[in-house]
C-alpha cells in the first residue's frame, strides 16, 4: 500500500512518579507533571539507540515534562525540533489521585486496572462525579490525531512520545489484546510499538518491551 504514514510510538522513560508514588501524587495535577529519573534518561537513552537508525520526519510529544524529555533525548542527535501536544497527554484521573484512588480502586489500586473491571454504568458514574477520562475517550482523541497526521504527512515517519496508559488504549483498539489483558508493567518505560496508516485504517507493527500482564480482580 502507498501514502502510509509510519508511527514510531513511544512512552516515556521512568518518571520521578514512577519512581516515588508520593510525588507522583503531588505532581499529578500540576501542569506539567514530573520529569525523569536519572534511570528514566538511561531508558530513553537506550531507546534511542535501538532507533539510531531509523529516519524520523517529525518529533511530537505529550506537553508533559518526562515525556518531552525522553522525546528531547530521543531527537537530540537527528537534530530535530520537539513539537508538543496536549493530544498526547496522559489519560487523565480527575480527581482521583492519592487515598482517593486507593480507596474506590480498593482490589487493585490503580484505578484505569480497576475500571476494566467495573461496569459500564460504574464508569460513566466516575466520569461524572471526579471527571476520570474513559478509555474510549482517550482512544478516541489519540486515533483523531494519528489520522491527520497521516493525512498530513503521507509517506512520512513520526515519532510520538507519550504515555503508558494511551498506549494500551491504542493497543487495545488495534486489537492486540483486551483491557484486562494490558494491565499496568505491560508496556515499559521507554517502550515503543510502531504502526502504519493510509488516515482511516491501522496496521500495527514491531513491539519492543510490551508484553500481556492480565488483571485478575
Amino acid at each position: 500500500m502507498n501514502n502510509l504514514t509510519t508511527f514510531y510510538v513511544v512512552r516515556h522513560g521512568e518518571s520521578e512518579g514512577n519512581a516515588n508514588h508520593t510525588l507522583g501524587v503531588q505532581l499529578e495535577n500540576t501542569p506539567f507533571g514530573s520529569s525523569l529519573t536519572t534511570i528514566g534518561v538511561e531508558q530513553a537513552e537506550n531507546t534511542a539507540r535501538l532507533l539510531g537508525s531509523v529516519h524520523f520526519d517529525k518529533v511530537i510529544s505529550s506537553t508533559l515534562t518526562r515525556a518531552h524529555m525522553t522525546a528531547k533525548i530521543l531527537a537530540e542527535e537527528k537534530g530535530l525540533f520537539v513539537e508538543t501536544t496536549e493530544l498526547l497527554k496522559e489519560r487523565s484521573r480527575g480527581k482521583i489521585v492519592g487515598d482517593l484512588e486507593k480507596k474506590i480502586a480498593k482490589r487493585l489500586g490503580n484505578i484505569f486496572n480497576e475500571m476494566e473491571l467495573m461496569t459500564t454504568e460504574e464508569q460513566v458514574a466516575l466520569k461524572d462525579e471526579y471527571g476520570i477520562e474513559l478509555r474510549d475517550e482517550t482512544t478516541s482523541r489519540i486515533i483523531t490525531f494519528l489520522r491527520e497526521c497521516a493525512i498530513a504527512y503521507p509517506d512520512k515517519t513520526l515519532l510520538l512520545v507519550t504515555h503508558g496508559a494511551v498506549m494500551r488504549s491504542l493497543l487495545i483498539h488495534l486489537g492486540f489484546g483486551t483491557g484486562k489483558e494490558l494491565g499496568s508493567g505491560a508496556i515499559k518505560n521507554a517502550a515503543y510499538f510502531t504502526m502504519k496508516s493510509d488516515g482511516v485504517d491501522f496496521f500495527l507493527g514491531e513491539l519492543y518491551n510490551i508484553n500481556k500482564v492480565i488483571i485478575k480482580g
